[in-house]
């Protein structure tokens, strides 16, 4: 999932500020730093709008396994159930632990 994750990060910051802005190097968080000043933008700034870009990307992956009716924090509460256990056997430490869902909160461990 994160060699997705990352290659995904690649498509969006090529996509939005063209292919010399993509870092060879490794490290997320500085990928990430790195787009973020390009883009003029803070890092959080451009990390809310890389979900948006990804969400509907990974989604597409799971279609008969996420409900129509299902909002975000609908998908964010069944993902462990619904579509880790689906997807390739996972390390017990490679999973969501914990995720509580109330009215405009989200609350998650993940660990990998």
């Amino acid at each position: 999932m994160h060699g997705l994750i990352v290659a995904e990060l690649k498509v969006f910051v090529e996509s939005q500020l063209g292919s010399e802005a993509w870092s060879a190097d490794d490290n997320f968080a500085t990928i990430v730093a790195k787009a973020a000043e390009r883009a003029a933008v803070t890092q959080n700034a451009l990390l809310e709008s890389f979900g948006r870009f990804l969400a509907p990307r990974l989604l597409s992956m799971y279609p008969a396994l996420v409900k129509p009716e299902w909002r975000s924090l609908d998908v964010i509460e069944h993902t462990e159930r619904s579509i880790h256990t689906s997807s390739a056997p996972q390390p017990a430490t490679d999973r969501i632990l914990n995720a509580r869902c109330v009215f405009g909160k989200v609350n998650s461990g993940y660990f990998s």
